[in-house]
C-alpha cells in the first residue's frame, strides 16, 4: 500500500496522516522482529581482541553465522530470523592466530549464580547488548567476558541450570517436582535439552508425560525429535549388537550385519568429526589395528550429522579398519541401547557378540582404549 502525495497536500487533514504513515513505514523497516542482534561493547579500544575477527556460532551445527571485526571495542552481529526460527544455543569466538588453538571463546557473567561464567547464549529475535566485565580476571590469562544486560528469556533459562529429579517413578515428590518445572518454562529450548540428556534418568511413562507439556513451537527443535524418536525405538536384542539397524559406508552402501562373526572380538567405536577427544584417540586405536588385527576387528561408527564433514575427517586421519555413519534413527535406536550421550565410547564384544567391556571417554596409559582390549587378550 501506498500513500497518494497529491491526495495529501489536496486534503487540509491529510500531510499529518501522511507524516503519521510515514513514521510506521520507518519503524517498520527498523524493527528487529525479524533479526537476531548481539551488540558488543568493550569499553576500550586496548582491548586484546581489537582489530580481531570475531565469529557468532551455531553450537547445534557447528556452523559460523557471521563474523565482524572488533573496530574501537565495539562490534555487532547480525542474524535473520525467518518465520519458522527456534531459538538456539550460540557462541562467540574470536580467532587467536595460534594454528594449535585457532579459536578462543567469550564468557558471560551469570547473574544468577556468583563466580560463575557461561560460554553460551541463546540466540533469540530481538537485540541483547554485551558490555565488558572489567571486573573478570585471570591470572596469567588475557580472557574476555561480558556482562549481558538484557538477557532474553532463552538464556535466563538456561543461565539457572535447570535439571530433572531422577528416577522420578519411584518417588511422587519428584515427578511433581519435574511437572512443575517444565510448567514454570514450557518455551525453554534448553529445558528440553536437558530432558533429551536426561530421557534415561527419568523413564519413559514420565518422559512422554513431560515432553509433552512443552511449548507446540518447541517440536520443530531436534531434542524434541530425538525423544520421540527414544520413546519409538524398542530394544530388542539385550546387550548383544543390533543387526535391525542401518549404517552407510565409506561406498555410500547401507550394511546392518557389520560384526566379523569369525572374529575373536569385535571392537565398535562410536565417534564424531567435531570431537576432539575422539580425534585423539585414533592413534590408539591405529595402535591396536596395526597389533592386533588378527584377533580383534574394529568398526567405528560416526554420529556426526553432515556426512562431508565425516567423509573429510576419515581422510585426514586414514583409518585402515571399518568406518560408517548413522543416520538419525540407526543414532536413536543405539542410543537407547548403549546410551551415546557422550563420545567417544567403545564396546568390546566376545565371540559370541555379548558385550564384556564399556568404556566411556578418552584415556592415556592404562586407562587407553588400546590398553584396556590388550588386557582382554592377554587373559586369552
Amino acid at each position: 500500500m501506498q500513500a497518494n502525495p497529491k491526495k495529501s497536500i489536496a486534503s487540509g487533514s491529510m500531510p499529518a496522516l501522511f507524516l503519521i504513515f510515514c513514521i510506521c513505514i520507518n519503524s517498520c523497516k527498523s524493527t528487529t522482529s525479524d533479526e537476531i542482534i548481539i551488540t558488543g561493547d568493550l569499553l576500550s579500544a586496548d582491548s586484546n581482541i581489537e582489530g580481531k575477527m570475531l565469529y557468532l556460532g551455531d553450537n547445534n551445527t557447528r556452523a559460523f553465522l557471521d563474523s565482524v571485526i572488533v573496530k574501537n571495542g565495539k562490534f555487532q552481529f547480525r542474524v535473520k530470523a525467518d518465520r519458522d526460527f527456534i531459538p538456539f544455543k550460540t557462541s562467540i569466538l574470536f580467532a587467536t592466530g595460534n594454528p594449535k588453538w585457532p579459536y578462543q571463546l567469550v564468557g558471560y557473567n551469570n547473574p544468577y549464580f556468583a563466580k560463575t561464567q557461561e560460554s553460551v547464549i541463546f540466540a533469540d529475535r530481538g537485540e541483547m547488548v554485551l558490555r565488558r566485565d572489567t571486573t573478570f580476571k585471570v591470572k596469567g590469562r588475557d580472557l574476555v567476558s561480558f556482562n549481558v544486560e538484557n538477557l532474553n528469556k532463552q538464556t535466563q533459562a538456561a543461565f539457572r541450570h535447570l535439571a530433572f529429579k531422577k528416577n522420578p517413578e519411584q518417588s511422587l515428590e519428584k515427578r511433581e517436582r519435574n511437572v512443575a518445572l517444565v510448567k514454570k518454562y514450557p518455551y525453554s529450548v534448553d529445558l528440553l535439552n536437558q530432558l533429551e540428556w536426561s530421557k534415561k534418568d527419568v523413564g519413559e511413562k514420565e518422559l512422554a508425560e513431560l515432553i509433552s507439556l512443552f511449548e507446540p513451537s518447541l517440536q520443530k527443535t531436534s531434542y524434541f525429535h530425538k525423544i520421540n524418536l527414544y520413546l519409538k525405538c524398542d530394544n530388542h536384542t539385550g546387550e548383544k549388537f543390533p543387526t535391525d539397524i542401518s549404517l552407510k559406508g565409506t561406498d555410500d552402501k547401507a550394511s546392518s550385519n557389520i560384526l566379523n562373526k569369525k572374529a575373536e572380538y569385535n571392537l565398535v567405536v562410536f565417534w564424531a568429526s567435531w570431537c576432539g577427544p575422539c580425534r585423539q584417540e585414533i592413534p590408539q586405536l591405529k595402535k591396536l589395528h596395526d597389533k592386533h588385527k588378527g584377533r580383534v576387528t574394529i568398526t567405528s561408527i560416526s554420529i556426526d550429522r553432515d556426512v562431508n564433514n565425516w567423509k573429510k575427517a576419515l581422510k585426514q586421519e586414514k583409518m585402515a579398519w571399518n568406518q560408517f555413519v548413522a543416520d538419525e534413527e540407526t543414532i536413536a535406536q543405539l542410543d537407547k541401547k548403549y546410551d551415546l550421550k557422550s563420545i567417544p565410547l567403545s564396546l568390546l564384544f566376545d565371540k559370541e557378540n555379548n558385550l564384556i567391556q564399556r568404556k566411556l571417554g578418552y584415556g592415556v596409559e592404562e586407562e587407553s582404549v588400546d590398553a584396556i582390549v590388550e588386557f582382554h587378550l592377554l587373559g586369552n
